[in-house]
């Protein structure tokens, strides 16, 4: 039951938001029982940051976090940013060449400015850049999630890059509404994102609105 898994997790009682029982289960399933990749691919709507953000605020809560990446489009950059900290309470950073470059202006040079901070958002598109790249490389992450994964399955750059830093996390957490289009070696190259030879498959939510109880009609207004 929904009263059930709140049991066991502890942020959503604290969440600014109503968390519905199907957002728990990615949740349930990275930080109860020890999932390390998830590919979160609802149907547009059913709340698929919220739910990352859910990961991301429980780790935090059972001190099992302490450094994160959300790669997103760079349109998405400022709304993570505001779920995360006004749902969930977190203090996310929003990394971008301005950003590291006042980083570097106030800190050591022997300090990564990319180790600064334990909730760090960034463009896919800037941490393709190698020169980007070279310094997110030599880091660890707790968690790195991607949104719009799908975007990362066939441009290799883009698939070179985030394979590359979720290759260096202990979790992985994909989002897409779009996991397959038809081409099985992009949704091949989307499962195998972070995955080392002999790793488990990744684990797919695939909810649609049904699925959850939502109805699937819509009211238009003209």
């Amino acid at each position: 039951s929904g009263e059930r898994r709140c049991d066991l997790l502890s942020v959503p009682v604290a969440a600014a938001i109503d968390i519905l029982p199907y957002q728990l289960e990615p949740a349930l399933a990275m930080t109860i029982h020890g999932v390390p990749r998830v590919l979160l691919a609802d149907a547009v709507g059913l709340g698929k940051t919220i739910q990352a953000a859910l990961v991301i605020a429980e780790l935090l809560a059972r001190h099992a976090l302490q450094r994160a990446l959300v790669l997103t489009p760079s349109g998405l950059r400022d709304q993570w940013a505001g779920e995360l900290r006004d749902r969930f309470g977190l203090e996310p950073t929003v990394a971008d060449a301005a950003s590291l470059r006042a980083s570097r202006a106030d800190l050591p040079a022997s300090v990564n400015p990319w180790s600064v901070g334990n909730l760090i958002i960034a463009s896919i598109d800037f941490v393709k850049r190698p020169d980007v790249l070279r310094g997110l490389e030599r880091l660890r992450w707790d968690i790195v999630v991607i949104d719009e994964a799908h975007a990362a399955s066939n441009d290799s750059l883009r698939r070179a890059a985030a394979h590359a830093l979720a290759r260096r996390a202990r979790r992985v957490l994909l989002l897409t509404a779009t996991p397959h289009s038809g081409d099985q070696p992009a949704f091949d190259a989307l499962c195998g994102i972070g995955a080392a030879a002999g790793d488990e498959p990744i684990v797919l939510f695939r909810r649609s609105r049904t699925d959850v109880g939502f109805s699937v009609s819509r009211r238009v207004h003209l």
